[in-house]
């Protein structure tokens, strides 16, 4: 099979020196796309096309996922030299495709060639005449044609590439990463503008949150991120949420939170020679996102803060993270909302947040320079420390937990259930009877995970409880 693959317009139209050294980028990002897999190949890289052959389907996947290309088609290659053979070969692949059909002829050459474009199509389109009908606004099928370089490419379809500029070739920066679909897709979309990334992540869930965020951004650095090593630092902040509760006003608790976080990851940037942030912040979506808010969180003075999705809804970006393929992942990734106050400030000022910055002794440098750190292209998964069962038992001591929100509590659940919200329960369990098993169900499991960790750590017999069929726990209600 060959592959004939067009350039992205983000890089044609650059100047020949850049242009020469993006390409370059791109034909290395491709190859290691293609080895990463272990597909064999041949690549032979002019300067307005690339063309790949290979006997394994599965490039196809690989060029779909390499920024900097625009699109790709599965093409027949012929070497012809009079515009009379070229009928020939065209005739005998698509004379039955276009049969009964409506079609077209498209053809463009580059280069010298004893035929131009126009001869190109109207010959060809005599010769599928007498087998269809031509319609040039509306085709059922389009016959392309293209002539380089003393060969000729046959092809009936355009595939899309993910366009964009070569990863890598603006540099590198740091993303704050919650697992959730915003930073994902705010990756993404600077991944396309050729910038590498490595991803910080603040723990705040346990390590029940950290799987879950490690599955997601494995999807970004498998998939799409070929050329380069991206890594996942990890910086365990569930002390810094402990201190913001117990001595920052309530109101200011989310704000707080996020500045020590940039300046965390400011301090783990400039550790690892990386001047640019970027987060998954849109306007006006939640609080702590007013515009008034976004300006009282710029803490970072001359670390580049970048902000891909300040402009979108959510609904597009929900839309967008399914189609790169974390959308499904993310979804089960649980909001940890302890921090999140019932009346959050939406228009703080950047002194009162310097007041309240002041009252914390949080050693943000201390924390990112240790920061746990993971090459995401050879790490295996992280562990899943929390056991899960299927059946609650009568036993007496065992006592089942359901830590969903109140009014999923109301709306349904298990008579034999005692209901802690999820937030309450992380500072309640540890005045729980540890003589007791405890049952922990979240819905989804990841909540529950979280809690059992704890659990089990301050010395608990605890499980996450999960029905073994679908609908098992309603039918228990």
């Amino acid at each position: 099979m060959t592959w004939l693959i067009r350039l992205s317009g983000d890089l044609t139209t650059k100047l020949h020196h850049t242009r020469r050294r993006f390409q370059r980028r791109l034909v290395h990002n491709l190859k290691e796309a293609l080895e990463s897999r272990g597909i064999r190949y041949t690549l032979h890289p002019s300067w307005s096309r690339l063309l790949l052959h290979s006997d394994d389907a599965r490039a196809a996947e690989a060029i779909e996922q390499v920024f900097g290309i625009h699109s790709y088609s599965q093409v027949q290659r012929y070497a012809v030299t009079t515009l009379a053979d070229l009928v020939v070969q065209g005739q005998a692949l698509y004379a039955h495709a276009v049969q009964g059909k409506t079609y077209a002829v498209r053809a463009r050459r580059a280069g010298f060639s004893p035929f131009s474009s126009m001869e190109i199509q109207v010959a060809l389109g005599a010769a599928l005449n007498a087998e269809a009908k031509v319609d040039l606004t509306n085709p059922q099928v389009t016959v392309h044609v293209e002539v380089r370089d003393g060969q000729v490419y046959f092809f009936s379809d355009q595939r899309p590439g993910p366009g964009g500029l070569p990863l890598g070739v603006e540099g590198k920066a740091l993303l704050l990463v919650s697992g959730g679909f915003d930073s994902a897709v705010a990756a993404w979309m600077m991944l396309r503008r050729g910038l590498a990334l490595d991803y910080v992540f603040f723990r705040l869930g346990g390590e029940a949150h950290e799987r879950d965020v490690y599955q997601v951004v494995s999807v970004l650095a498998e998939r799409w991120s070929h050329g380069t090593h991206p890594k996942l630092y990890v910086i365990p902040f569930e002390g810094v949420v402990a201190q913001i509760q117990d001595k920052v006003q309530t109101r200011y608790w989310q704000l707080v939170l996020k500045r020590q976080m940039y300046r965390a990851a400011q301090a783990l940037g400039l550790h690892r020679r990386i001047h640019t942030l970027v987060t998954g912040e849109s306007l006006g979506q939640v609080s702590s996102q007013t515009l008034a808010n976004l300006e009282a969180l710029c803490v970072t003075g001359s670390t580049l803060l970048l902000r891909p999705l300040i402009g979108f809804h959510k609904q597009e970006i929900i839309e967008r993270a399914y189609q790169i393929g974390t959308g499904e992942l993310s979804a089960k990734v649980p909001e940890y909302c302890a921090i999140v106050p019932e009346q959050p400030a939406t228009s703080a000022r950047f002194d009162v947040l310097d007041a309240e910055e002041a009252k914390l002794q949080v050693d943000v440098h201390a924390l990112a320079v240790s920061a746990k750190r993971v090459d995401l292209r050879q790490a295996a998964p992280v562990a899943h420390v929390a056991q899960s069962v299927a059946q609650f038992p009568s036993d007496g001591d065992a006592v089942l937990l359901d830590i969903r929100t109140e009014s999923e509590f109301r709306r349904v659940h298990d008579p034999r259930a005692v209901h802690l919200d999820f937030a309450y329960a992380l500072d309640y369990y540890d005045r729980l009877d540890k003589s007791k098993t405890y049952y922990v169900y979240c819905g989804v499991g990841l909540k529950s995970a979280n809690l059992v960790e704890r659990m089990r750590l301050a010395g608990y017999q605890a499980v996450v409880y999960q029905p073994s069929m679908e609908g098992e726990l309603t039918d228990a209600l």
